[in-house]
Parts: structure tokens; sequence; C-alpha cells
């Protein structure tokens, strides 16, 4: 039942009511009120049977009211424009030309029509005051204050949308939609003002194609007109007014004469965003907090872990390197010990690949060459061995060359040996490939 609005209309013969679900023109229920009373009674007997029916009136979703067409005055104007807040903005400045009363006395609307024209609408504001005081006794607040007849555009369209223009008279009101959009909107009392209005619309060079209405009206249109209305049931237009403000509701009351505006405009929804919107700042505030807390544990955290990291690198550092006494930064010196034992590894490898060369180069040789040493650092290799002359340590000097492995070769400190072999020493750089 939370899903469910309420829409009471007082205009017509009697006053009638409608429960709708939010979204549907389709009535759950309907009820009319006695013919002959006054609105107040008439209020007060929907409401009982309403609640006779199971309702709870706190439990809609929302409320409507459709003001009787007495209460309201209103105007056919020209406008360069169909956007109706520009529509409303040039009636409340222009209201002076257009109504009777003083400005200040009274609340303002519009419905756009098709052609370039526009209903100004107007109601007393003492009007809309008694109304809310009358619905809030028997404990309904209205979202939307209207008039049923400003709606029944939605209603026709609804029964029978085209591209023509049609008419709808369901015994009280004649619509007439051009296209789809309203052009005009008339409470009938008999064929005269039938006769009258078409007349009008004629003089606006607007010709109804097709009418519709019950068989009841449809002698008031035959008379009035000389044509023959299609027939529609009376059961169909019985509800016309509430359908029609239901429709307005499922189009979200975009183009709707409202007079819950100015001093009188419902604020419920945004006293609520405002609860949820302050809600917001106490939650996002209160979550600005424990983010706080905990960005401060966490760099709390991060910050002990990190000594207790440093405090392990330097005692592992201490253990690897005693020899270093002075640690200042462990993870620096540690990269830095890393990066020239890589080096170091590089010249270990290539030092091997070097000397097991130069032992295959010398075992080439028949006399034999005997290599005491090889030594190697960043750049440099030098070898130490002995040959059985110094020709053939010469040799031994040329097949290096040739090997390709070495470059810029040298031998020096050939010497005689005692036993008679010479000794000498090679020297040279490593080569890109080595």
């Amino acid at each position: 039942m939370a899903k469910d609005i309420l829409i009471i209309d007082l205009a017509g013969h009697r006053a009638m009511a409608g429960v709708f679900s939010i979204g549907r023109a389709d009535a759950v229920h309907c009820f009319k009120a006695p013919a002959g009373v006054d609105e107040k009674e008439a209020l007060a007997f929907l409401v009982s049977e309403i609640r006779l029916s199971g309702y709870d009136l706190r439990q809609f979703a929302k409320c409507a009211l459709g003001l009787a067409s007495s209460a309201v005055s209103s105007r056919v104007l020209d406008v360069p424009f169909e956007d109706k807040k520009k529509i409303d903005e040039v009636i409340s400045f222009e209201a002076g030309e257009f109504f009777l009363n003083a400005p200040d006395e009274l609340i303002f609307s519009s419905v756009p029509l098709a052609g370039g024209k526009a209903i100004a609408a107007a109601v007393e504001k003492k009007a809309v005051a008694g109304h809310l005081r009358m619905l809030n006794e028997v404990g309904l607040e209205p979202v939307w204050i209207g008039a049923s007849i400003f709606s029944r555009h939605r209603f026709l369209n609804e029964l029978h949308m085209s591209e023509s223009t049609v008419a709808l008279f369901d015994g009280e009101v004649l619509t007439v939609c051009k296209a789809g959009k309203p052009c005009f909107f008339k409470e009938i009392k008999g064929a005269e003002d039938i006769a009258i209005s078409l007349a009008a619309l004629s003089a606006d060079g607007v010709e109804v194609d097709e009418f519709f209405a019950p068989e009841g009206a449809a002698s008031l249109i035959k008379d009035a007109y000389g044509i023959e209305p299609k027939i529609i049931s009376p059961e169909s237009v019985e509800f016309a007014g509430v359908k029609s403000m239901a429709l307005e509701f499922a189009a979200g009351l975009k183009d709707a004469v409202n007079f819950r505006t100015s001093e009188f405009a419902d604020t419920r929804d945004m006293e609520a965003a405002k609860r949820g919107m302050r809600l917001g700042l106490a939650l996002m505030a209160a979550i600005a907090v424990v983010w706080g807390v905990f960005s401060y544990l966490r760099h709390e955290t991060y910050r002990a872990s990190f000594f207790r990291s440093e405090d392990a690198i330097k005692a592992s550092y201490s253990t690897i390197f005693p020899e270093d006494k002075k640690i200042a930064d462990a993870t620096l010196q540690l990269e830095a010990k890393l990066k020239k034992l890589k080096e170091e590894k590089k010249v270990v490898g290539r030092a091997g690949n070097v000397s097991r060369s130069l032992a295959e180069l010398a075992r080439r040789d028949k006399k034999g060459i005997r290599l005491f040493s090889v030594s190697i650092d960043t750049d440099r290799i030098t070898a130490k061995g002995e040959a059985g002359s110094f020709e053939e340590a010469n040799e031994y000097k040329d097949l290096i060359e040739k090997a390709g492995r070495l470059k810029d070769v040298t031998l020096s400190n050939v010497k005689a040996g005692v036993r008679g072999p010479v000794t000498f020493t090679i020297t040279a750089s490593l080569s890109d490939a080595g």
C-alpha cells in the first residue's frame, strides 16, 4: 500500500477520489461523494469510504488534490515559447494585466498549448491555504494541488492518440488535442457552451476531425456541431478527472498546473534531502576520522617495520663484511657491495675462459709451453711461463694474437733460465668477445 497514491478531485457535479499505483492510470479503487454536498462534506465522505476499504491514510506514498474549476481563473495567451518555466515567469510578471486580483494575492501556473498559445491559470492564496487546512484536518498532506480540467488531454490521448485534431466531451468538460498536444479546455454547461467553444476554435483555425462522447452527451455535440460523435461507454469517462491527474502524475507533472508553489510549496522532499545530506556529511566526517586513525596507525606500523628491517640489514651486513666497521647506510653499502661482487663475478668467469684458452694454445706447441700462472684484473691479463727458446716464446705470443680472444698482446721479461729454457711474461687486454 505504501506504493499507492491517492487523488481527490473536487471538480464536477460531485467530488471523486481514486487510489492508483504509482506510474499507472488504472485505478485500484474509485470513490464518489454524494451530489449536491459542499467540499468539506464531500471530503469527509470520501475519506470515510477510503478508510472503510481498508486503507490507512498515512500509508499513501503521495496525495494530490484537484480544485473545482470555479476556484481557478484562466486566460489563453499568445506566447513565443513552449517552455512552461518561461511561461510561468511571464504570467507572474504580467499578472496585473491578466487577472482582477492583485498579483500578491494569487498563485500562478500555466499549461503550454499547441499553436504558440498557453493557458495562464491563477488561484487565490487564501483558497489554497483553506484547502490545505481542510486536508490536514483529515490527515492528508497533498504534494500537488492542481485542477483536473487542465490534465484532461492526458485522458484523451490515452483514449485515442492521433496526429489529427480530436475532441472529447465527457458530459462536463470539452477537451481538444491537436497531434497529441492540448489546445482547448472548457467546462460545458449546455449546447450553447459547446457551440461557442467550437466557434472560438474555428476562429483560431482549429477544426475538429473526430469527436468522442458517451451516449448521453453525444446529442449535445450533434445539436451544436451537426456531426455524430463516436460513442464511448459512460463508465469509461465516469472518473475522467482523477484518471487525468493520475496520468499527469505518471508523466512526472512536467507541464501540469501546480498551485503548491511559492509559500505553499511542499518542502518535505527538500527536508528529507537535507537530512540525508546532513547524515551523509556526518558519515563522511566519521569516515575521515577513521581513515585518519587508520593512516596514522599504518604509518606508525610501517615506520616500526622499517626500523626493524634496517636493524636486521645492519646486523646481516656486519656478519658478512666484518671488515667494514663504519656503517652509515647498510642498504646503500650492501647495494654497492653487490654491484662490486657482480663485476668480480664477471671478471672471474671471463678469467676462467681465458685461462683455458691459453692452456689449450700452450698444448698445441710441440716443444711445449708451460704456464706458471695466469692472473686477471678488470681489463688486463698477465700470464707467466717458460719456453725452450726466445723464438718459441715469441711464436706462442703470435698464437695468442691469432686466437682473437685477447688484444694488445705483448711479450716481456724473456730471460734464460738456469736449466736452459727461457721464462717469459705475456700481458694482454681482454677483448669484447672474451
